[in-house]
């Protein structure tokens, strides 16, 4: 079912078939997506690229859906806000919280 007529729910499922069930790692069924991406190689743009993205779910909500080498999975999930680990692939279902938390971080940076 679509959400207030905004977007197509089959759409969105047909595009994230390929991954994870993301209803399993997140714990609700994910309908619309909004992807933040920055072609940026240094930690500026990793850091403006995350920050962006919390401030978004500020103001629309939802989950961030992030993929991590398997060595940072390990210290996300000492961060406040993780929803929950996907162990095989190293990505994650987080609020927002954390990714402020993570941009803190020394070891911070987003996966490409």
């Amino acid at each position: 079912m679509d959400r207030a007529g905004i977007g197509d729910s089959t759409l969105f499922e047909s595009e994230h078939a390929d991954r994870l069930d993301l209803e399993l790692l997140l714990g609700f069924r994910a309908t619309h997506a909004v992807d933040v991406i920055a072609m940026a190689n240094g930690p500026v743009g990793h850091a403006l690229t995350a920050m962006l993205t919390a401030a978004l779910m500020d103001i629309i909500g939802g989950v961030v859906y992030i993929e991590l080498p398997m060595e940072q999975a390990s210290i996300v999930k000492s961060l406040p806000g993780l929803i929950a680990p996907d162990r095989r692939t190293g990505a994650c279902g987080l609020r927002q919280e954390l990714l402020r938390s993570w941009v803190t971080h020394p070891d911070f940076r987003l996966l490409k």
